[in-house]
């Protein structure tokens, strides 16, 4: 199948309210750590297992490949979408560091669990801000922008990408982080980015 910017455009924007879906079961943990209550720590493990796996490994780069798109049809604009790239790996960065944080409290070392709280409420701002942006500037300009042979070039590799989570098949991996979605969408009724 050909995937047309408008196709991809889509596909990032349901992408993102995924991730919202996951910031919120995120959130709601990290209440529960910062208040000295016992979070779901394999919860917490598993969307930012996500976050890394799906989101960094084929979400961000296809942002950045429309970028790069964009900046060569449009250099004039460099400026103001300059920082997608860098925002991609600071969140990639933070993203592993609570992973590894979580590993070391799974195998019972010392972690500073307000630090992490911290961190994790860190994490989820930025990322919300960063969708925000996205949507507002970004996808924006990429909607504006006409399909052409170039476009089909660029977005040709993420075609067969397969969404562990959100995809037409869960993974098993993932199944426990699946059932806690859909039981925290239908009680809190939140998909905001902010």
């Amino acid at each position: 199948m050909k995937n047309t910017i408008a196709t991809t455009m889509n596909e990032l924007r349901t992408d993102h309210r995924n991730m919202v879906m996951l910031l919120n079961l995120l959130d709601a943990e990290t209440v529960r750590l910062a208040d000295s209550d016992e979070p779901d720590y394999e919860l917490i493990y598993d969307v930012m297992t996500y976050l890394a796996e799906y989101p960094d490994a084929v979400h961000h780069p296809k942002e950045d490949l429309i970028y790069r798109h964009i900046k060569s049809k449009r250099p004039d604009i460099d400026d103001s979408l300059r920082h997608i790239e860098a925002d991609h790996e600071a969140l990639s960065q933070a993203s592993n560091e609570i992973r590894r944080d979580i590993d070391a409290i799974n195998a019972e070392g010392l972690v500073d669990r307000q630090a992490l709280a911290v961190a994790l409420r860190q994490y989820s701002k930025d990322l919300r801000k960063h969708m925000y942006w996205e949507e507002r500037d970004l996808l924006e300009l990429a909607d504006s922008m006409d399909d052409d042979e170039e476009w089909a070039t660029v977005l040709m590799k993420y075609d067969l990408a397969h969404d562990p989570l959100f995809g037409s098949q869960v993974e098993r991996r993932f199944q426990k982080l699946f059932n806690n979605i859909q039981w925290h969408t239908v009680w809190s009724g939140q998909h905001n980015f902010v």
